[in-house]
């Protein structure tokens, strides 16, 4: 299987609650522009899964947007910050694809890429994005790091 995994695009901060925070325009910019990127080394992911927090949703959607239009979104709570590695795999066992992308946060996405790779939880600034190839099913340590796309550094405006 192949899963591209993104952060979230940076987000506003001082929302009420935390789940509401949306995107920043500066954030959809860089989710937007990591994606051409991807899209450019033919990411194109059957299916698309977002944590249910807006930010999340919101990036999912604009990655959806570019790099497969026709790809179905789902929501789902295994991609919210604390949750574990195992949920994620249960999630993606699940579906009969060969390839999605999961839109997440820290510090689960960090948890993730080590569990997967076997190696050390690592910092994934926003609107970072790693191609990684795995089994199918996915499951811990089965999991090659293919191409990783730092989080793009727009120009001022």
């Amino acid at each position: 299987m192949i899963i591209y995994a993104m952060r979230h695009g940076e987000a506003l901060r001082g929302a009420p609650y935390d789940s509401g925070r949306t995107l920043t325009r500066k954030g959809r910019e860089q989710v937007s522009e990591v994606c051409e990127i991807a899209k450019l080394l033919g990411a194109q992911p059957d299916i698309f899964i977002s944590s249910p927090l807006e930010r999340a949703k919101e990036s999912a959607a604009i990655a959806k947007s570019i790099l497969n239009p026709q790809g179905e979104l789902l929501i789902d709570n295994c991609l919210e910050p604390e949750s574990e590695p195992g949920e994620i795999y249960h999630a993606l066992s699940e579906k009969q694809v060969s390839s999605a992308l999961l839109v997440s946060h820290m510090p689960i996405l960090g948890i993730f890429f080590a569990d997967i790779l076997g190696g050390s939880k690592i910092q994934i600034e926003p609107a970072t994005l790693a191609r990684i190839d795995s089994g199918n099913p996915p499951k811990r340590d089965s999991g090659t790091l293919v191409w990783l796309l730092p989080q793009p550094k727009l120009k001022p405006s």
